[in-house]
């Protein structure tokens, strides 16, 4: 017999062989048992989850003869006969390379015709999102009223990328990544049945680095059991899959806190030379120092969950602070984003470890002069404040990346008075030095607002005003209301927009305005500059017209404690006035370089101004 792929020799035949996705199966049983069968099914989820498997079992259960509790019994003639392959009406088809309208009508003309051994003809169409606008278009009417003998079970694993007519004519089955627990489970039956010696730190890195994918996962073992002659270490998975292990992940950072940069950079060179992965080894940082955190915050949580014996980097552990660890892990985060745009992974890399040498550096006593005693003291008053408003955040329920909106009696209109002066709009008629002549003229000192964030006067003054105004049932409705983005990325006139906010976040809304958060500069800079698409985009989505600004995490970060303390010292936070930068901008067009038009340049921000 011809050797078999182990992910194909143990690919499961019941539902209880299936790893995960107990709700599904579940759901798939009593469909059986109740004989409440539809016409058509959807199962969308990351690769290697189980898809195709469940559809084969789904498709056998429905046909077996003797089936119990909505299982197939796989002794009876029809499930034998699936199983062998040997049944003309279980037909499975790979929408990746039969993806054209001929294929999908060829597929009609033979669709009236009855089974000839099961019960019902089941059609399988694999990665379905890879079919043609054209075929689609083709399968429409079939998939929504198919003949009664027949059933569609559609896979994909990127389900954003199908028509809402599709999805819509569907039972929808969302599958998870099967996770590290009870991918060791099955690694370990499989293991055992093919006399394979694996350590157990190998199994949980084999889980690690498929992600959720079993398929992955049998696939590496299959690999490893070849190259160890199936005596596999975790060295070996290390070596095999180009991951790095935690012990030089340990190494790396301590040689930062130490500033050893002549044996980090002799390292980074080692693992160069090996092919590893700069981006799985920025990941891998940032786990651990997760790791670190949690076990600082949580010990008895994080040893109880844990894989592995963190104790015996004590010595390493008792250099970190809080504070320091969160610094190093947005560092890397953005490391890893310019690594994946970048042509020169390994400088990339090194010029962030540098980066984290110079975050440890700041904080050592020792290595600062007199002349900064007073910028050390700061930054631990600081440091003890936000220690403080944490621990009041905690108190109050605060979620961690949500501010805690404030309810505020009086609602904000045109003619509210900030100080003495009204909120101010930038009349079309007005002249540029008009324009900065009023926003200098109010007695409200917008410019010391956040004086700690470098981002645009404006952005400032939204940022103030929203939380002023945020209420915690408008974020929650606009973030539902958000999770319909997705549908989105099939409109040719809101694909670029929706795929921008997918990248971010809201936290925080007030009644017309929104601030979105974004993980990188890079990514805000496109929202900035799809700003009209965006907010006709929102307000499609909620029906209402908002102003919204985009920031980074870091900023945000910064700034929403902050506005925890006001609140706390001044029970509200004062409205500032506004300057509409749409009309500041059309009337900075054909303007020389002036006094005026670097006081816009103060408000907007360089990058919004052009100057021609």
């Amino acid at each position: 017999m011809a050797y078999k792929a182990l992910y194909r020799k143990y690919r499961p035949e019941s539902f209880d062989s299936v790893v995960g996705q107990k709700a599904i199966i579940k759901t798939l049983q009593n469909i059986v048992r109740e004989n409440r069968i539809s016409h058509a099914y959807l199962f969308s989820g990351p690769r290697g989850t189980g898809k195709t498997s469940i559809a084969k079992i789904f498709a056998k259960a429905i046909n077996c003869i003797n089936q119990k509790d909505g299982t197939p019994c796989g002794e009876c003639d029809v499930c034998k006969l699936i199983k062998e392959e040997q049944t003309n009406d279980i037909i499975e088809i790979d929408a990746a390379s039969n993806n054209g309208v001929d294929e999908i009508r060829e597929l009609k003309s033979k669709i009236n015709l009855v089974p000839t051994t099961c019960k019902y003809k089941v059609y399988i169409i694999d990665e379905v999102h890879m079919l043609s606008i054209g075929a689609f278009n083709a399968l429409l009417k079939t998939l929504e009223e198919p003949p009664r003998h027949v059933v569609f079970i559609l896979a994909t694993t990127e389900m954003h990328k199908l028509p809402l007519t599709i999805i819509s004519r569907c039972q929808n089955f969302n599958f998870i990544k099967i996770t590290e627990d009870q991918m060791k489970i099955r690694l370990d039956y499989i293991a055992l049945q093919e006399n394979i010696i694996i350590e157990e730190d190998a199994i949980y890195e084999i889980s690690k680095v498929s992600d959720g994918g079993m398929r992955d996962a049998i696939g590496l073992l299959e690999q490893l059991g070849s190259f160890t002659n199936n005596n596999i270490t975790l060295n070996d998975v290390e070596l095999l899959s180009s991951s790095v292990s935690r012990t030089e992940i340990a190494n790396i950072i301590a040689n930062i806190i130490d500033s050893n940069i002549e044996e980090m950079f002799k390292k980074v060179s080692d693992f160069y030379q090996n092919g590893k992965d700069f981006i799985k080894i920025s990941e891998d940082m940032i786990i651990f120092l997760k790791d670190i955190l949690l076990f600082k915050k949580a010990a008895n949580y994080f040893v109880s969950k844990s894989t592995y014996d963190i104790n015996k980097y004590n010595k390493l552990i008792s250099k970190f602070d809080a504070n320091t660890v969160y610094k190093y892990i947005n560092e890397i985060n953005k490391t890893i984003s310019d690594i994946k745009i970048s042509s020169h992974p390994k400088i990339i890399f090194e010029i962030s470890l540098l980066k984290l040498i110079d975050f440890n550096s700041n904080v050592k006593p020792e290595e600062t002069n007199i002349s900064h005693s007073n910028q050390i003291l700061s930054e631990k008053e600081k440091i003890a404040e936000n220690k403080e408003i944490e621990k009041i955040a905690e108190n109050k329920e605060i979620e961690k990346n949500e501010f805690l909106p404030i309810e505020v009696e009086q609602k904000f209109e045109a003619e509210s008075k900030v100080g003495n002066q009204p909120y101010v709009i930038i009349d079309q008629e007005k002249d540029i030095k008009d324009v900065i002549k009023d926003e200098k003229e109010t007695n409200v000192e917008t410019a010391d607002i956040l004086p700690f964030i470098k981002i645009p006067l404006y952005k400032k003054i939204l940022i103030n005003n929203t939380l002023a105004l945020a209420k915690k049932e408008l974020l929650f409705d606009v973030k539902n209301k958000c999770g319909q983005l997705k549908t989105f990325l099939i409109n040719k006139d809101f694909k670029q927009a929706a795929t921008t906010l997918l990248d971010g976040k809201v936290v925080g809304v007030s009644e017309n305005n929104i601030i979105y958060v974004f993980p990188y500069d890079v990514l805000v800079e496109k929202a900035d500059a799809t700003m009209d698409e965006i907010e006709l985009l929102i307000t499609n989505i909620s029906g209402i017209k908002y102003k919204i600004v985009n920031i980074t995490e870091d900023v945000w970060l910064e700034v929403r404690p902050y506005y925890i303390k006001l609140m706390k010292e001044n029970n509200q936070i004062p409205l500032l006035p506004e300057v509409d930068i749409k009309m500041l901008k059309k009337s900075l067009k054909n303007k020389k370089k002036s006094k005026e038009v670097e006081d816009a340049i103060n408000i907007l921000g360089e990058d919004l101004i052009e100057i021609k």
